[in-house]
């Protein structure tokens, strides 16, 4: 090549390079020299920096990158957070995964990011600081449920560069008492040879299953639909919304405990309660400490009160044939004293 003219053969993902090295080699005479032709060579090194383009819109924080063809995206799944019904918070609102931020998406340009709602704030409840992305209150809410905000990011020098996310904000009615259990600490047992998704009982005479309810004063029954039960620091059991507990796995221990968790989701109030759990000795084998079980004594109450109404019965029998007999001699006494002597004459 007598034109060294370098040529871009594909294109340049900034993401992945941005920075290439070449060495350039040079000749004075044909590639293909006569032999003993003198030839003189020399090299050089050239550096090529790679630009980035303002190519990509700003990207809501966290997201998740995708590659689609050769362009990138990243999508955020929006932010969300909750406020009481009636009242005004000052500063600004907390927010979940965190506050609203967007950050352009050509890393190397950090095009400087402003923001604005859109939609959903026709009420005007709600404001944005168009720099730093804060969602602050301006009124009180006076309607339950949730507000669902459409914000908007976009380059401040180049507006056609912009994007949009959700924020939903719950109004909730304010909670004064937070869920509670019944007890403070519960007992319950399970049969060593127990399996997966057995319950765990009430007591050790009987196969009542364990129950654990949570109540909430804000409700006139006591009873939040907004409840969820949690398990903490076990691996062997699962707790179900209805309050019953059930193995995850065989237990391997002669006791464990855990601690119990109700939540209220839509205000994130919790209430704890510890559990105790004893693991019994297998169906039919009875331990040290028990005599009998629930079944023997049931066993034995009923032949107990077989025996005592038979005995009722033959007692009664006697008593009637006693009270016979002596019916029976009174009236022969009756007749030897008031009949006429047979050997006398009148």
């Amino acid at each position: 090549m007598y034109t060294p003219n370098i040529l871009v053969n594909k294109v340049l993902d900034y993401d992945v390079i941005q920075q290439v090295k070449l060495i350039l080699y040079v000749q004075d005479t044909p590639l293909q020299s006569q032999p003993g032709e003198r030839s003189f060579t020399a090299t050089t090194t050239i550096t090529v920096n790679i630009k980035d383009i303002d190519n990509r819109p700003p990207w809501f924080q966290p997201c998740t990158k995708v590659t689609v063809g050769s362009a990138k995206i990243c999508l955020s799944l929006g932010y969300r957070g909750r406020v009481n019904l009636t009242e005004k918070q000052d500063g600004a609102l907390q927010l979940q995964p965190g506050p609203v931020y967007a950050r352009d998406g050509d890393r190397s340009r950090n095009e400087e990011i402003s923001y604005k709602i859109v939609r959903g704030n026709e009420d005007n409840i709600f404001q944005i600081d168009e720099n730093s992305g804060n969602i602050s209150m301006l009124k009180p809410p006076d309607i339950a449920g949730p507000i669902s905000l459409l914000v908007l990011a976009f380059q401040l020098l180049n507006r056609d560069q912009f994007a949009t996310t959700s924020v939903t904000i719950d109004v909730m009615k304010k909670s004064r008492n937070p869920p509670r259990f019944e007890k403070e600490r519960y007992e319950g047992y399970v049969y060593s040879n127990s399996g997966p998704e057995n319950m765990v009982l009430r007591d050790k005479m009987s196969n009542r299953p364990f129950r654990v309810r949570a109540r909430d004063e804000d409700f006139a029954s006591g009873i939040n639909p907004d409840i969820k039960y949690e398990v903490q620091y076990s691996s062997y059991v699962n707790i179900t919304t209805d309050g019953f507990i059930l193995l995850k796995k065989a237990v391997r221990t002669d006791a464990f405990a855990l601690q119990l968790r109700a939540v209220d989701v839509s205000t994130g109030e919790s209430g704890t309660a510890a559990l105790s759990v004893n693991v019994l000795p297998p169906v039919g084998i009875q331990s040290q400490d028990e005599s009998y079980r629930a079944g023997d004594m049931a066993l034995l109450g009923f032949v107990m009160a077989a025996l005592l109404v038979l005995c009722l019965i033959v007692i009664g029998y006697l008593i009637s044939r006693v009270k016979k007999g002596n019916s029976d001699a009174f009236k022969l006494s009756e007749g030897t004293q008031g009949g006429p002597d047979p050997g006398v004459q009148t």
